[in-house]
């Protein structure tokens, strides 16, 4: 399933689409996920549109074996915040599906703390209140603990990929998320790819070189 990247409101099926080449090309189903966007929706809302599409997910592919979470920039914070949902409260068959199926978490120059978005011409659109962008931060200690039960339970991997070229705020958040991660005991993959920015990172995932794309796919 992909979560593609929007800026929460910004969406570009052109760009995101490209990451089913390579799923498919590998003889596997590409999902990505259709959702509402700010300012239409706040971002509560938003994540919560990705949970039930998870639900649907589970519904529509019962007997899927094994399943992979693709999030960039944007999809990247929705499919943290999937993992720091207490779905056995929120869903409990989506919860048992999920500890069944999820395999791997592919975090691509996610946005894991929104509180830093709070003063920049981005809030214009999402109209965040400083209580919104803490409830829907991952890397806030109430989301990281659920998430890191999650994941340890369901013994997913994960994955976080960072451009070399990306702002300087989405690679300081981005290892910041990742030692929060290795400290609340979460086993985190690495990967850090050279001479790419925040876009041109999937820009090529079509080619047969692309190091995105075997990680996505394998």
């Amino acid at each position: 399933m992909v979560f593609n990247t929007n800026n929460f409101y910004n969406c570009s099926p052109a760009l995101h689409t490209l990451v089913a080449y390579p799923v498919a090309k590998a003889g596997k189903i590409c999902v990505i996920v259709g959702k509402d966007l700010a300012p239409k929706v706040k971002i509560t809302a938003l994540v919560d549109e990705c949970r039930k599409a998870i639900s649907y997910f589970a519904q529509i592919f019962p007997l899927a074996s094994k399943i992979t979470l693709v999030g960039h920039s944007s999809g990247g914070h929705e499919c943290a915040m999937l993992l720091a949902t207490d779905w056995s409260s929120y869903n409990p068959d989506t919860a048992s599906y999920l500890k069944r199926t999820l395999r791997k978490v592919v975090l691509v120059c996610g946005v894991f703390q929104l509180e830093h978005l709070l003063e920049t011409e981005d809030n214009k659109v999402l109209q965040m209140t400083t209580e919104e962008a803490r409830e829907n931060s991952p890397i806030l200690p109430q989301n990281l603990k659920v998430l890191a039960q999650n994941v340890n339970k369901w013994g997913c991997e994960m994955v976080m990929v960072i451009a070399q070229h990306d702002a300087p705020t989405i690679l300081h958040w981005n290892d910041a998320f990742m030692e929060e991660l290795k400290s609340s005991g979460v086993k985190v993959t690495h990967k850090f790819l050279n001479g790419v920015d925040h876009f041109s990172v999937i820009g090529d995932i079509t080619e047969e070189s692309s190091a995105l794309a075997q990680i996505i796919s394998q």
